[in-house]
């Protein structure tokens, strides 16, 4: 079983008509994964992250005002693979 929390910005830019606008949108991610090692250097995971939204904004030109307005929390899956080189060194 693998558990964490992150801290994740996610930031788009869109471009509408001519004008330019950027999305903030800031999330805490609580995933829940479970994890099946194929064998001692390689390993599957996958499960359910629940992202909780902190902060949105867009980044309008002047004198347009856009809500943001993005959910408060989302569900998302996920899948990876895990990759041990050594006991201290690995990479998801």
């Amino acid at each position: 079983f693998r558990s964490g929390f992150i801290y994740s910005q996610r930031h788009v830019d869109v471009v509408s008509s001519g004008q330019s606008y950027e999305y903030k949108f800031d999330y805490f991610d609580f995933p829940a994964n479970f994890q099946y090692n194929l064998n001692e250097m390689v390993g599957v995971f996958g499960g359910l992250t629940i992202a909780v939204n902190i902060n949105d904004s867009v980044d309008a030109p002047s004198g347009i005002q856009v809500d943001a307005d993005a959910e408060n929390m989302i569900a998302l899956l996920n899948l990876g693979v895990n990759l041990t080189f050594s006991d201290m060194i690995g990479f998801d």
